[in-house]
């Protein structure tokens, strides 16, 4: 059995256990990717939902210091946009 014949065939296997090594690294920095890109969309969710609760906290105190009359002409034109989760203010052309 000619020795070259043998040892081409065991660097054949050392390159795929170092392939299949690297695979199941790869494998894992994604997957903790893929958690820590979870994890930061549910901190912006969280922080999306404060805004969104302090605008509507702002509005309910502006309501409390200037009634509906008194407010200027461009505000009465602005109308909220019921179909927008958020609340935004959109005005009317």
């Amino acid at each position: 059995m000619d020795d070259s014949f043998l040892k081409a065939g065991l660097d054949g296997v050392d390159s795929r256990v170092f392939a299949s090594i690297a695979a199941m690294f790869v494998g894992q920095e994604e997957k903790a990717l893929r958690r820590e890109m979870h994890r930061d969309i549910r901190h912006l969710q969280s922080e999306i939902a404060g805004l969104r609760k302090d605008v509507r906290d702002l509005r309910e105190q502006r309501e409390l210091r200037e009634p509906r009359e008194s407010r200027s002409k461009s505000e009465l034109t602005a109308h909220r946009d019921h179909s927008n989760p958020d609340g935004c203010v959109q005005r009317s052309e």
